[in-house]
């Protein structure tokens, strides 16, 4: 399969967990609006954040990477990024059509070395990097150095998971990985009611396999390709070779 809703993900758990019936009686209800209340869909949604994670770990990344465009303002080094976003794949600088510059992130320490560099145009060095509190982690973009003119920055990213919130809401498995889904909440289940978990342990094992060796393979149009990068200390130095690109 591949786009699949909750209720269809709460009876296979409940296959696997050879706990069916569900409802409303069952040691673990299926579903409990009350504020802060833990049922089988809380599980669920754990286990498809859990999922999602280790699609991104696989690099899987593609299948929800979007984007989203920054304007910088002459003197603002700091921007909002969408309230959603969980990981920055790439950052890149537009200054005219067909005329893209890539941003690099730099270190906590390394970034004095752009402070230091006051002059902010097309290939001048330049480097970037997320901030944020404790409540809003990583949701602020810094560039360094502080930008002096408007130019709109392209920010592809991973947006966080999004939990389902009723039984219709899907989730695209892509192709049948809900089985690994369905046997990590059917562990929780046995577990919390004390019951021999038998052969789930080694059948989720084999679906994490199975989703870490593929999950890079879906674009198999092309070889992976070494990708030759200028140092930072000699930026300046080729930039003046690199005006006709």
């Amino acid at each position: 399969m591949g786009v699949v809703n909750r209720a269809y993900l709460r009876n296979l758990s409940r296959m696997y967990a050879n706990e069916r019936p569900g409802g409303s009686s069952a040691f673990i209800v299926d579903s409990d609006g009350t504020a802060n209340a833990i049922s089988l869909d809380s599980i669920i949604n754990l286990k498809l954040a859990s999922f999602y994670d280790l699609l991104v770990q696989a690099r899987g990344h593609e299948n929800y990477a979007t984007d989203a465009a920054v304007t910088t303002i002459a003197g603002t080094a700091t921007y909002a990024l969408p309230s959603d976003c969980y990981q920055v794949l790439s950052i890149h600088l537009e200054w005219a059509p067909m005329q893209f510059e890539i941003v690099n992130a730099t270190s906590v320490r390394e970034r004095i070395d752009y402070q230091n560099w006051t002059y902010w145009a097309r290939y001048s060095p330049k480097a970037y990097r997320l901030r944020g509190t404790q409540a809003n982690a990583g949701q602020t973009l810094e560039f360094f150095p502080t930008p002096s003119s408007v130019v709109l920055a392209r920010v592809r990213y991973i947006p966080e998971f999004s939990p389902l919130v009723d039984d219709v809401s899907t989730f695209d498995s892509v192709n049948g990985w809900e089985n690994l889904i369905a046997l990590s909440a059917a562990i929780d289940l046995r577990t919390f009611a004390e019951k021999d978990l038998g052969s789930l342990p080694g059948l989720l094992a084999k679906e994490e396999e199975r989703i870490r060796t593929l999950a890079d393979q879906r674009s198999t149009g092309e070889a992976a390709q070494v990708v030759d990068v200028y140092p930072d200390y000699m930026a300046n130095e080729f930039a003046a070779d690199r005006r006709w690109i």
